[in-house]
């Protein structure tokens, strides 16, 4: 919920001075949903912001990195 709140206030702001847009995404589970999602992606109509890649052994960073709100956009975890 912190979260959501940053985005709907400061993320409003930053958008302002910046030029940039910053929102929260809710799609329902399953293909049918996603799959109309990933075409957004692939045609550079939605993006997705990659803070920070981890190797899998690295995930104990990878979550306290999240945890303690550092994260500014997605954290991806790959295969060592």
């Amino acid at each position: 919920m912190p979260a959501l709140l940053r985005v709907l206030t400061v993320g409003w702001t930053v958008g302002r001075v910046t030029g940039r847009s910053m929102g929260v995404l809710v799609v329902n589970q399953g293909p049918a949903h996603f799959e109309p999602l990933a075409e957004l992606c692939v045609t550079g109509d939605v993006r997705i912001h990659i803070d920070r890649t981890f190797a899998l052994d690295e995930v104990p960073a990878a979550l306290s990195h999240v945890g303690e709100g550092r994260a500014l956009g997605k954290v991806v975890v790959v295969p060592s």
